[in-house]
């Protein structure tokens, strides 16, 4: 799944002296005593640590994301620790904190020049703190992780579990190996667990202690349900991702251009299209592109690509002004989210192109409140067609419930789930999933693929190329109550 970019020089053949670690492993921020001994005397040297850094891989379209999602690359960082000075005996003795980066083992160089001398390895350990451990229903409860290390196969992907039910996937591939998850307090008054789990397959394996894998650790953290007034989310129409605003270009090129204000704004809002360097005072027409179709057809065809095609619409039509540019504010009427290629057409040709995208959008809960049983509607607007941003993952009060995408009704996902639980508020999550990539790439057995994310929420939402999040309050209750 990950590709890898080397090119670090190779360490020199005779190692020069002893380099020493104390301790050889800890958290992000652990106090390492550096020894060195039988070196260079009287040198300055430096110390160098060596990571990498990570990102997610998926199929572009002219420097935009398009549809397949190949998983994650990764690169190589070396970056400089501290300088140390040696002795008149070739020794020194330093002191550094292990820095915040991606889990696992890091070389450590020590340089002179650019001519590696030796090298020792620190484990960065996975750490996990929570705030706050106490609070009444609906409070939102922050877990940062630190030292997940995507790079390796089985160390660096874990689940968060509440109460032994599965929430979703735990990430920090973008974000240096330290994340922020915040999930809501929820069930009864009393103490929930909340662990966090190696599940780089799916599911935790259980037996670690008895693996290769036993140095992997795991938590275990109690959170304290209070009685008291619940901490409601928010209308969920304002909980929305912000517009991105595309910098105005300082030059532009020779021929006809055509940008926006924004790279991206949710569902339902305007976007205001400029151009430069078309026909003085010639008429335009501006063209908007869906995607039609859906993986079925795709399915039976048994080849990529055959299941979508690309479907325009018009924004309306535009005269260029005297001096050749053109400004109009649209808003479309499409739902569909993700990029969208939107052309300027003069006299039956595409004279210019971009891309903008449409973010998502969610409605309030059909109902807000009911008895046991009560058959409840997640609506969201703005679920693109593409492998990455095509599922929504929910999850009650922190349980996973089930997914749904977006292909057939146009990027609207309308996801039907039941109340359930004692009388009181629960709590409705909708995150981003990935697509499994047996319905579009063919794979034999992808799930022998490491990790295996596909179809579970990204509780990590930032972390997500495209990442959202949307949170609501349901009301259980009691029957009598109800039937009024």
């Amino acid at each position: 799944m990950p590709q890898t970019t080397t090119g670090a020089a190779p360490l020199s053949k005779t190692f020069v002296g002893r380099l020493i670690l104390t301790p050889e492993h800890g958290p992000v921020g652990t106090v390492v005593q550096v020894q060195g001994k039988g070196l260079p005397a009287d040198q300055t040297l430096d110390l160098r640590w060596e990571s990498y850094d990570a990102r997610w891989h998926i199929e572009q379209r002219d420097g935009v994301d398009w549809n397949q999602f190949y998983g994650f690359k990764l690169s190589e960082r070396v970056e400089p620790l501290l300088q140390v000075r040696t002795d008149a005996h070739g020794a020194f003795s330093a002191r550094l904190q292990a820095p915040e980066d991606y889990g696992g083992v890091h070389d450590v160089y020590l340089m002179l020049g650019e001519r590696k001398l030796n090298k020792a390895g620190f484990r960065l350990d996975l750490s996990v703190e929570m705030s706050p451990e106490q609070g009444p229903a609906g409070t939102p409860i922050a877990l940062t992780v630190k030292g997940l290390n995507p790079a390796h196969p089985i160390e660096g992907w874990y689940q968060l579990y509440y109460d032994n039910a599965l929430t979703g996937f735990v990430t920090a591939l973008t974000t240096r190996g330290t994340t922020r998850v915040e999930i809501p307090a929820a069930g009864r008054v009393g103490q929930h667990l909340i662990a966090l789990e190696d599940a780089s397959f799916g599911v935790p394996y259980l037996g670690l202690e008895c693996s290769p894998y036993s140095y992997l650790k795991t938590f275990q953290l109690l959170f304290e349900l209070t009685p008291g007034e619940p901490a409601l989310p928010g209308r969920v129409q304002e909980q929305l991702q912000p517009e991105q605003p595309r910098p105005a270009p300082a030059a532009r090129a020779s021929g006809p251009q055509l940008w926006s204000d924004d790279v991206e704004v949710p569902v339902g809002s305007a976007f205001t299209f400029f151009g430069s360097g078309f026909p003085q005072g010639g008429e335009l027409e501006l063209r908007w592109y869906d995607i039609t179709g859906d993986r079925v057809s795709e399915m039976q065809e048994g080849r990529f690509g055959t299941g979508f095609a690309e479907m325009p619409t018009s924004l309306g039509a535009v005269r260029a002004d005297a001096q050749g540019n053109l400004r109009w504010k649209a808003a479309p009427q499409s739902i569909q989210g993700g990029a969208h290629a939107v052309e300027a057409w003069h006299s039956g040709r595409c004279l210019a192109k971009t891309y903008v995208r449409l973010s998502k959008r969610a409605h309030p809960l059909r109902p807000k409140a009911g008895p046991i049983g009560t058959p409840i509607t997640v609506e969201v607007d703005g679920v693109s067609w593409t492998e990455h941003e095509n599922l929504v993952a929910i999850t009650y009060d922190n349980s996973l419930v089930g997914y749904a995408c977006g292909n057939d009704l146009m990027g609207k996902v309308l996801a039907k789930l039941h109340s359930s639980g004692e009388p009181g508020w629960h709590f409705i999550d909708v995150y981003p999933a990935f697509r499994t990539r047996r319905f579009s790439t063919g794979m034999d057995d992808p799930i022998l693929e490491v990790p295996y994310l596909y179809q579970k929420p990204i509780v990590s939402w930032a972390d997500h190329p495209h990442g959202f999040h949307f949170r609501y309050a349901f009301e259980v209750q009691a029957f009598k109550e109800s039937a009024k």
